[in-house]
């Protein structure tokens, strides 16, 4: 079959048997981006939820629109720097507060329940999912969080059954473009792990995080399960708080962190500082957390990860369930993090003014944001001094 460079995939706006339906809270580039994915592979029956008119409107009208070279070739007749446009449902979250009965007919299948409920709002949103997400899981369902950082899954386990809260972690990237519009970053691979304790099997099995596997493979993507999240959950942090927080202070792609000798060696502080709380919970690695942070830096070169996408934005970024959580942590072990404790105040700085020069400056009406020289200079100068084992000079 030809297909155009804008193929629109069958319309996903009413009920499907047959396959698995499934909610994603969140309407940003990841929860964007998996809907897609999902939606244009078949492999469920996808409801987008959350609370920005924009992007529920977007999505309602057109679909949502994945939008560059790595759509992948043959992907639902997709190819190599086409546009695909997957057809799926959009929900205001508010629609699961309502009594069943409440419900108009032609919202209830809108609304739930659902098989399988992936979350992947930011962490500092989900107090106010977790009831919903609650209210949208079926009796049998799954939840899987997917967010970045630490303390999603005890803030969820506050309303959702244990034997029914699962977590992953993944590395596929994103980049909003628009409102229902995102362009892959690269699949880096998910791993899944089946809720904690001993309710942890539905009917004896881990069927349910088998299935929800499936859905991440038919849709195209690269999944794992493991009986263990600690590890990945650390490694992924370690590599967040050493790329994250750097880009978004210095409103830079990913690569320019790996450029420079001094900005390596604070990239390998920061992961280390990260590793050393990771061990002292018994946390084992099968790599090194550092290596793997430049090895992301450098293979996402022109990423802008979500924290400088936030920055830029203007909105509240991640930083307390990253560079924050890491702290906290950390301080309950005993170890000292100088360089995760000052790139946690300095991005919060950012957070508590929204109209703070350091993140005017790197607004560009859509465009390339614009480097803060002057921070890049600092981190040079940083990362001399973490490497001469005086990391508190960065405060």
């Amino acid at each position: 079959m030809t297909l155009s460079k804008d193929h629109r995939i069958a319309d996903r706006t009413g009920p499907v048997s047959g396959i698995p339906r499934i909610a994603v809270f969140g309407t940003g580039a990841l929860g964007s981006l998996l809907a897609a994915r999902i939606g244009a592979a078949q492999a469920g029956d996808v409801t987008v939820l959350g609370t920005w008119a924009a992007a529920l409107e977007a999505i309602a009208r057109r679909g949502i629109t994945i939008d560059g070279e790595n759509v992948d070739e043959g992907r639902a007749g997709s190819h190599t720097g086409s546009r695909l446009v997957a057809r799926v449902r959009a929900c205001h979250r508010d629609t699961l507060a309502n009594h069943p009965a409440e419900r108009a007919a032609a919202e209830s299948e809108a609304v739930g329940p659902f098989d399988l409920v992936l979350v992947v709002v930011k962490s500092w949103q989900t107090p106010a999912i977790a009831p919903f997400v609650a209210r949208a899981v079926s009796q049998n369902g799954l939840v899987i969080s997917l967010q970045n950082g630490l303390g999603n899954r005890e803030v969820l386990a506050r309303h959702v059954a244990p034997a029914q809260l699962a977590a992953g972690v993944t590395a596929v990237g994103a980049r909003l473009l628009a409102p229902g519009r995102v362009r892959p970053g690269g699949d880096g691979g998910t791993v899944l792990a089946p809720p904690d304790g001993a309710a942890a099997n539905h009917n004896g099995d881990d069927t349910h995080l088998l299935r929800a596997a499936r859905v991440f493979r038919d849709a195209g993507l690269t999944v794992h399960t493991t009986d263990d999240l600690a590890p990945a959950v650390w490694s992924k942090l370690a590599v967040n708080c050493a790329i994250n927080p750097l880009t978004a202070l210095a409103h830079v792609p990913n690569g320019v962190l790996v450029e420079t000798a001094g900005r390596r060696r604070l990239m390998t502080a920061i992961a280390r500082e990260v590793a050393s709380v990771a061990s002292a919970q018994s946390i084992v690695f099968d790599h090194d957390p550092a290596k793997r942070a430049l090895d992301v830096a450098a293979a996402t070169a022109t990423n802008h990860n979500s924290m400088l996408q936030d920055v830029l934005t203007g909105r509240r970024t991640e930083i307390d369930a990253l560079s924050g959580a890491v702290v906290a942590r950390a301080e309950a072990v005993g170890v000292d993090v100088p360089l995760n404790r000052a790139l946690a105040e300095r991005v919060s700085q950012l957070d508590d003014d929204r109209d703070h020069p350091a993140r005017m400056a790197g607004r560009s009406d859509g465009a390339e944001p614009h480097p803060d020289l002057d921070t890049l200079r600092d981190l040079e100068a940083v990362a001399e001094l973490a490497s001469s084992g005086v990391p508190q000079a960065v405060a």
